[in-house]
């Protein structure tokens, strides 16, 4: 064997199988075979798997990709997903009868050949990179089969390429490493941008016959989901038809699927004026349809991710997605079963209404275009160094979906004040509290509720309180006052109490200008609920001894910048805290903002940045007190915060930057080795002057 490899590549690059069936896995999986076709590195072999020979054939012709390897007779009328399946792992296993240990082997998506080729690379132990990975509506039964297809997948890859943090933070909530997941964007996009520039003015041949363009509002119309199909794809089809819009033309290529094509058909022939079934669209007449329509209607995932290029809204006809970062976005809309729902706001998109303009707006969530070739890149510098089997997973929350329909679970995450925000403000030993408070009335999206923890009795601003409620009767404020000093860790726990869906901690020297609430939430929207700073800090290196880190340049110019992570005010959704509370405090004084940053990464996939920002507009601190005898960078040893970096560095963080010695394990080891008797030190001494001060003020009183 070993004769044979060298032989091999002598003379070959590495093989890499990419594996489709579908119509939507070649559109997804083209972009990435002519990045890898025009790599010196690789050679492609693409495996067609047989379910939709007649649909792939133009898109086989337009991206220029050849088959060379194609799998015959697999498709049976009406035969079951398990023959299917079956059908697939016993073609793959007896046409592709010789496999290399450097082989790669490439599945996109969640559907049957996808978890068919999954199957055969694990039990031979091949190399395994899902593209897009990560996606879930954490309901196995829709959509049907592609959940469970999607976790099985999710749980043998190799490495993963998801197209969002969100999908990213899917996969590290399951236990899957996070060296072994990349956010890459979505190669849809990919093929949305190439086929942009070929897209014809002209109304396509196939359509020129059923519209008016000088006359008709266009709305593309697609259903074929199996949890669709039957009785309640005829329904969604008849609350479309009430809805009053004489100039409508509802666009339906008809889908493969009779059952589908049987619905589409009844309507058509209902209301054959305003519904039109056409043969199914090809791809760049499909993209002249998105370019064309007043919105889409649709139970398809990739249309979901198409029309974002285009600006044009989607009503999403499913219960779930596993695409919701655009409905976070704000481009969708979830409509499912709810038909006033849906009626209502297709009565909105056909005019010029608030609804309309929101969900028109350009957003990104699905990436920019380059996802293909960061895949190529990954594969060409990472993955020698991820093992080819993920031989453990790490255990984390095994009942995430009993407690998810807990009531208490559900009311504590779910904002009793959507789009709302409270703000989080300490009092210690600095009198600084009046002007924080005018500071937090100032916000141009003021807070609702202010939430004020004075640790001991060295400061009274009781009276400060009572003045500021009578000024301000529109704000709650809570007064928590605890005769022990509670530290930073507390703020975060207390936060996660109230019911506003963002918060915003300010530490005690920092007097943020009026625009810097809505400024913060803004920006953490369009940036996949970002954890959002003032400041932010990157570790730049590792030693033996310590951690190099470097500052944010943010303060002085008007652009963003992710940082690994943030100080002075924290922002973000409530929602995410809830990561935050389930990990061990394994610092006392000090580095929740480390612990925070990390954990909402390894967690969530949420990243960090200091958002651009103008000093005068955006935010300013009082420069004095932030450097006075109470800055608690004077006080705080390092050796605590540096063990940390280290810990979560060892845990799985990613830098945001390139790191020197931040993925050497054994270097990691012997630093948080090294740091550990100084930082066990420190927080023992800080305890007991803790303990001293505590007492002495809890006799003293105000």
């Amino acid at each position: 064997e070993e004769q044979t490899l060298a032989a091999k590549s002598k003379f070959e690059n590495r093989r890499v199988f990419i594996f489709f069936g579908t119509r939507p896995e070649i559109i997804k999986m083209a972009p990435v075979i002519q990045e890898i076709e025009s790599s010196t590195e690789f050679r492609a072999i693409n495996v067609f798997t047989g379910q939709h020979p007649d649909l792939i054939a133009p898109f086989l012709k337009f991206f220029d990709v050849n088959v060379d390897i194609r799998l015959d007779g697999i498709i049976m009328a009406e035969q079951t997903v398990s023959r299917l399946l079956a059908k697939i792992v016993l073609a793959i296993e007896d046409t592709i009868t010789t496999s290399y240990p450097d082989d790669i082997w490439l599945v996109q998506g969640d559907t049957t050949s996808a978890a068919a080729a999954g199957i055969v690379a694990f039990n031979r132990n091949i190399t395994l990179g899902h593209v897009e990975a990560g996606l879930r509506t954490f309901n196995m039964r829709s959509p049907f089969p592609e959940e469970f297809n999607r976790r099985m997948i999710g749980s043998i890859a190799t490495v993963h390429f998801s197209p969002t943090t969100k999908s990213r933070g899917n996969l590290l909530v399951e236990g899957v490493a996070a060296r072994r997941v990349f956010v890459t964007g979505n190669t849809v996009i990919d093929a949305t941008r190439i086929t942009n520039q070929m897209a014809p003015v002209e109304v396509p041949a196939v359509l020129r016959d059923q519209i008016n363009l000088r006359v008709d509002v266009l709305v593309l119309l697609t259903l074929h989901r199996r949890e669709n199909q039957g009785d309640h794809m005829d329904a969604l089809y008849d609350a479309i038809r009430s809805v009053a819009c004489p100039s409508c033309r509802f666009i339906i290529p008809v889908h493969p699927n009779p059952a589908a094509t049987r619905s589409a058909e009844r309507i058509c022939d209902l209301e054959s004026e305003r519904f039109r079934c056409v043969p199914p669209l090809s791809y760049i007449d499909t993209h002249w349809m998105l370019n064309h329509s007043r919105f889409i209607l649709t139970d398809s995932g990739g249309l979901q991710e198409e029309a974002t290029w285009y600006r044009r809204p989607v009503l999403v006809l499913r219960e779930t997605s596993e695409r919701m970062e655009a409905v976070e976005a704000g481009v969708s809309e979830l409509v499912g079963t709810d038909i006033p729902r849906l009626k209502t706001l297709m009565a909105e998109l056909l005019i010029e209404s608030e609804t309309w303009k929101r969900m028109s707006q350009q957003k990104v969530p699905f990436g920019c275009g380059d996802s293909a070739n960061q895949i190529l890149n990954i594969l060409s510098s990472k993955l020698d160094t991820i093992e080819p089997m993920p031989l453990t997973v790490r255990q984390t929350d095994t009942n995430l979906d009993k407690a998810r329909t807990n009531k208490y679970y559900q009311h504590s995450i779910d904002p009793e004040f959507p789009n709302t925000v409270a703000v989080v403000l300490t009092v210690f030993k600095r009198d600084g509290l009046q002007y924080q408070l005018e500071c937090a009335a100032a916000q141009t999206m003021k807070p609702r509720t202010i939430q004020v923890i004075q640790n001991g009795y060295f400061v009274n601003v009781s009276r400060t309180i009572r003045d500021f409620r009578i000024a301000h009767p529109d704000i709650n404020v809570y007064h928590l006052i605890s005769s022990l000093n509670l530290r930073f860790h507390s703020r975060f726990h207390t936060a996660y109490l109230l019911k506003e869906e963002y918060v915003s901690v300010w530490d005690d020297d920092q007097a943020p200008g009026p625009n810097w609430l809505k400024h913060s939430i803004d920006f953490s929207k369009t940036h996949n609920d970002a954890l959002m700073g003032a400041n932010g800090r990157s570790i730049v290196s590792v030693d033996k001894n310590g951690v190099t880190q470097q500052s944010d340049q943010t303060h002085t110019r008007n652009v963003g910048e992710r940082v690994d992570f943030v100080g002075h005010t924290f922002t973000l959704r409530r929602e995410l805290l809830r990561h935050f509370l389930g990990e061990r405090q394994l610092t006392y004084s000090t580095g929740e903002d480390i612990q925070l940053a990390a954990v909402l990464q390894l967690k969530a996939g949420t990243e960090a940045w200091v958002p651009p920002q103008h000093v005068k507009a955006s935010r300013s601190s009082e420069t004095k007190r932030a450097h006075d005898k109470y800055a608690s960078y004077l006080h705080t040893e390092q050796s605590p915060r540096m063990m940390l970096m280290c810990l979560m560095l060892r845990n799985g963080f990613e830098p945001t930057h390139s790191c020197d010695g931040c993925a050497n394990t054994t270097l990691l080891d012997e630093c948080i080795h090294n740091l550990k008797v100084t930082a066990r030190k420190t927080a023992k001494r800080v305890f007991e002057e803790d303990e001293k001060e505590n007492a002495a003020a809890t006799q003293r009183g105000f």
